[in-house]
């Protein structure tokens, strides 16, 4: 468990039961011992039951601000949307993997949770844009947005969220179906960007690169796999102010981008720490 405590009395701020198997009387008991203390709750890998979850919205309530619930696929839009309903003070909610929930379940939480600070909705291939424009509605304090591999948002939904989130400081959009109309809105209104991933995002092109030297904190950057983007493109990148921010890239699979050596690289990026490209 992740405990935080004091020399004399114990205090429980946050619990980790990762990837545990789970008693579900006991952990209930338990909770109900440390409720009026506990603020976050991670059942990443648990196998958690519904029931659980609801237990969990029923004594927590609005003091809960952090649930992980990665990797726990069988939990339902019921569940979900009953918790985040009663929980409605959630500042970081991760339900990566909770692959069945529907637009139904992240809409209930876009409109209840208004303080979400990161949201995590890897792998969810059954969310369509619908999900996105609640999001855009709702979550005006999003400084953290993981949308890794879930296929069907499209451009309108991306570029609602960017127009509206501009709090963003990490996207994750990797294998997704961005074109270079959603990167120029995410440059043009999320001017507090430092980590942008868009490793497989095959659609972009090099205006997406020219979009990206709007950015003035940008410092991580995957381009992994974007076969389209070219020398010119990177060189563009290289004299804005991205030039002097920029401490992680990767550029494998970029085969138009012919520098193969760290040393090439910091050439345009002085201040890079980390460059990948194995060819």
């Amino acid at each position: 468990m992740w405990l935080c405590g004091q020399e004399q009395d114990l205090i429980i701020n946050k619990l980790s039961f990762q990837f545990l198997s789970l008693d579900e009387n006991r952990i209930k008991k338990f909770l109900i011992q440390v409720s009026n203390h506990v603020v976050g709750i991670d059942f990443s890998g648990c196998a958690v039951p519904n029931d659980l979850v609801i237990f969990c919205a029923d004594i927590f309530g609005e003091q809960l601000e952090f649930l992980s619930l990665y990797w726990n696929p069988m939990v339902s839009d019921k569940a979900i949307m009953y918790l985040t309903s009663h929980c409605f003070n959630l500042k970081v909610l991760n339900l990566s993997g909770v692959r069945y929930l529907s637009d139904t379940a992240i809409e209930n939480a876009a409109r209840c949770c208004l303080q979400l600070e990161e949201l995590d909705l890897t792998r969810l291939d059954q969310l369509t844009d619908a999900s996105l424009h609640a999001i855009a509605r709702g979550c005006r304090k999003l400084r953290k947005l993981n949308l890794y591999a879930s296929g069907k948002f499209t451009d309108k939904g991306f570029c609602d969220v960017f127009e509206h989130c501009l709090e963003l400081e990490e996207v994750d959009i990797c294998g997704s179906r961005a074109t270079d109309e959603s990167i120029e809105a995410l440059s043009m209104n999320c001017k507090n960007l430092q980590t942008l991933n868009l490793r497989w995002c095959t659609a972009l092109t090099d205006l997406s690169l020219m979009c990206l030297s709007r950015l003035e904190r940008l410092k991580y950057l995957n381009i992994h796999g974007i076969a389209s983007l070219t020398q010119e493109g990177l060189e563009h990148l290289g004299n804005a102010n991205v030039k002097w921010t920029l401490e992680t890239l990767d550029i494998n699979g970029c085969i138009g981008i012919h520098m193969k050596t760290i040393d090439e690289l910091r050439g345009l990026f002085p201040n890079l720490r980390r460059a990948l490209k194995l060819d």
